[in-house]
């Protein structure tokens, strides 16, 4: 039975640069992920894959390594071996099913190979481990924004001028709710003695993480993110 039914859109181009290397390139690709020293943090590893090969864009190799740790993870969830995984992926290239892929009657062993041995490599095994740990939470944040507005307090006679006003922030916060993988808001009104808690609260976090950070680098514990 097909562990896989379908390759999603936005990994697409991903496997399509894949498929399309020559063995040599990719070789040449797969030593490289294998020579990474920082293989935990992502933006890191695609600067020293691109310094040791200077053929793929950065746009490229970001679409490679996407790839590479969505099979990761995939693999890891369905308890599934990577021969599984990637021959599925290859089938459904092959039936044209992945149609923003062209398929030409590509290698598939290099395919296959190739798929396989990024991984396998150290790079993205440690890089997909750091992520998931990372966001391994119920909710994740994304973006946030405060909208301020001045409320009027009208009297009785609503013909007179307000006799007053309030300030009043509503803070939006997006984030990702990872019990049904959707984007949501959540709006929450504050006044200035909010905002001011909040401040102080931010400034108390940061404290912490730059104590923490501290006692990490003592331990020769290598910080993620």
């Amino acid at each position: 039975m097909a562990i896989l039914n379908s390759i999603p859109e936005p990994l697409q181009k991903g496997f399509e640069i894949i498929l399309n290397l020559t063995e040599k390139e990719a070789k040449d690709l797969q030593s490289s992920f294998e020579k990474v020293t920082d293989t935990y943090r992502i933006n890191d590893l695609i600067e020293e894959v691109l310094e040791m090969d200077r053929k793929f864009s950065k746009v490229e190799i970001d679409e490679i390594v996407t790839v590479a740790r969505s099979i990761s993870n995939i693999i890891e969830q369905t308890e599934s071996s990577p021969e599984e995984v990637i021959e599925d992926i290859f089938n459904i290239i092959e039936k044209g099913k992945a149609k923003n892929i062209a398929y030409k009657n590509q290698n598939k062993k290099v395919f296959i190979s190739t798929l396989k041995g990024l991984i396998q490599s150290e790079s993205i095994t440690n890089s997909s481990k750091a992520v998931s740990v990372l966001f391994a939470n119920q909710n994740n944040f994304l973006s946030t924004r405060i909208i301020t507005d001045i409320r009027p307090l009208f009297g009785s006679d609503l013909e007179v001028s307000p006799k007053g006003a309030v300030i009043v922030h509503s803070l939006k916060i997006h984030f990702d709710d990872s019990r049904c993988a959707e984007h949501k808001d959540i709006y929450i009104a504050l006044d200035s003695k909010d905002i001011q808690l909040l401040k102080e609260t931010i400034l108390r976090a940061e404290k912490k993480e730059r104590n923490l950070k501290s006692m990490l680098q003592n331990m020769d514990i290598k910080l993620l993110n």
